[in-house]
């Protein structure tokens, strides 16, 4: 592989981390929230009677209200609402938080696979890099040259003859 394509590869797959590493961060505050909502519904429904608490109008304009029952009407997706107890709703908090964690975990895997990846294309790009500069600095020829015997970089042996030139380094 030329040093070229080494280079797009190395930056393909940086390009995937940084991604994964904004899904992660997104997660992590979604997480966060998950975890707010639940310890909010453990405090609110502890005592026997109706709580009383601050309900958000959005934009930072909160009211006092008190809940009329204690059912939580909970939207399940594509619009659906459904009435769930505040102990059915936790269980619905935790299992999500179960995923967003396994996700993550995923995630993270992907992106140690990553590192991995460029870690091998560095080698391999330096490997290709010290091939080239044994045979060529050793070349009488004085032209860039690749060895017919596979030195990898190292010493080439007096039967080394250039490929190019046919004759001997």
């Amino acid at each position: 592989m030329e040093k070229q394509e080494y280079m797009m590869r190395m930056q393909i797959i940086e390009e995937e981390a940084r991604q994964i590493e904004n899904q992660i961060e997104m997660m992590d505050q979604q997480a966060g929230e998950l975890v707010q909502i639940k310890k909010s519904l453990e405090e609110l429904w502890q005592k026997e009677e109706t709580p009383e608490f601050l309900a958000n109008l959005g934009k930072g304009i909160f009211i006092r209200t008190k809940a009329l029952e204690k059912e939580l009407f909970v939207s399940i997706g594509k619009g659906t609402v459904v009435k769930k107890s505040p102990k059915e709703t936790i269980e619905i908090i935790t299992n999500q938080l179960k995923r967003v964690s396994e996700t993550k975990s995923e995630f993270m895997c992907r992106i140690n696979e990553l590192q991995v990846e460029m870690q091998n294309l560095a080698e391999e790009a330096d490997k290709g890099n010290n091939e080239k500069e044994g045979c060529e600095k050793d070349c009488e020829c004085g032209e860039n040259c690749e060895c017919e015997d596979d030195c990898h970089g190292e010493e080439c042996g007096d039967d080394c003859r250039c490929e190019n030139h046919n004759e001997k380094k």
